[in-house]
């Protein structure tokens, strides 16, 4: 079973909302007492989504990644295709509004490994955040590498991270030769390794083991 080493998942829970539109989209699953004064077990919140990107308007970076995770199999693959997006149009963002500023390709490669790190526990337990984050600080390695500079060491201690980023370091590496013999470059998603860590975190997710984040 792949370990990502931060901390046990935890039951599904309520993620505090940054919109109000969140916040009442939420309201109906928050613990009630009931005539003992004994708190009620919290009711699995299911989003009111629909093909209309809108419908995601609010919802948080923990919300989306809930919906990725799919614990109650409330949301089908439009639902987490859009998610997806969403959250990896954040990590952009991160990066061109940065590189905007600066012009400085690493540094627009940092602000999206830090903002990618101020994700929450859910969504530290996606398969997305992991292979977000390895693929992006194996590409700045690789190009400060090239540049003979220094890389800060952006390393986090998660068995699937990790795993990932090795696969990732070789595509790297693999691209760079290819790129020198004038050959085509590799598709790490369709590597052998890549697609085995993937369909070995997908199967512990239906299976019921948990990652920890």
């Amino acid at each position: 079973m792949i370990n990502t080493s931060y901390t046990n998942i935890l039951p599904r829970q309520i993620t505090e909302a940054k919109s109000r539109t969140s916040s009442l989209r939420q309201a109906d699953a928050l613990p009630k007492a009931d005539a003992s004064g004994q708190k009620q077990e919290t009711k699995p919140v299911k989003f009111d989504l629909t093909a209309d990107p809108k419908s995601f308007d609010g919802l948080s970076r923990e919300d989306l990644a809930s919906i990725l995770l799919n614990e109650d199999g409330f949301y089908n693959e439009e639902d987490k295709a859009n998610a997806t997006f969403f959250l990896e149009k954040q990590t952009l963002d991160a990066f061109w509004a940065e590189y905007n500023k600066s012009g400085d390709y690493a540094a627009a490669q940092e602000a999206s490994i830090r903002s990618l790190d101020k994700a929450g526990v859910k969504e530290k337990q996606t398969f997305l955040w992991n292979d977000k984050r390895a693929h992006i600080v194996s590409e700045y390695e690789a190009s400060a590498k090239r540049n003979g500079v220094a890389a800060k060491n952006f390393d986090i201690d998660s068995e699937l991270y990790h795993l990932l980023k090795n696969v990732h370091d070789r595509i790297n590496e693999e691209s760079r030769l290819a790129y020198i013999n004038g050959k085509d470059f590799p598709n790490y998603l369709e590597d052998h390794d890549y697609l085995a860590i993937k369909q070995q975190y997908e199967r512990e997710m239906k299976t019921g083991f948990s990652f920890k984040v």
